[in-house]
């Protein structure tokens, strides 16, 4: 089954539920990619901290399982993220069932409202 609504239209329709249902919600650049089966782990450098209080580096553990999962692309591009904390310092995690993420281009053509 398709992913009905486009994850990021839903976080910029959503923003208040998903910082409520976050662990930490960050803007940072992507640095580098390691794939990993059915799951990526993306490290980034954060540059503005909006919920939590995440270290300057981190690991985000994407993990997709369904067609509202996306992956992170493009060394070098800035997101927003919207993470769950994980059991490991500096580690946090996407769940497989929608991509808590957008890239700073997507969020500027959506009017992200943080």
């Amino acid at each position: 089954m398709a992913c009905v609504v486009n994850p990021a239209s839903r976080i910029a329709m959503n923003t208040e539920q998903y910082i409520e249902s976050s662990d930490v919600v960050f803007f940072g650049k992507l640095e580098s990619i390691e794939q990993i089966n059915d799951e990526q782990k993306a490290y980034f450098t954060v540059i503005k901290a909006y919920k939590g209080s995440p270290e300057f580096k981190v690991i985000v553990i994407n993990k997709y399982a369904s067609s509202c999962s996306r992956t992170f692309e493009n060394i070098g591009t800035a997101y927003y993220v919207f993470a769950k904390n994980s059991k490991l310092k500096n580690n946090y995690i996407i769940p497989g069932t929608l991509a808590t993420f957008m890239s700073l281009q997507q969020a500027m053509d959506l009017d992200l409202k943080l």
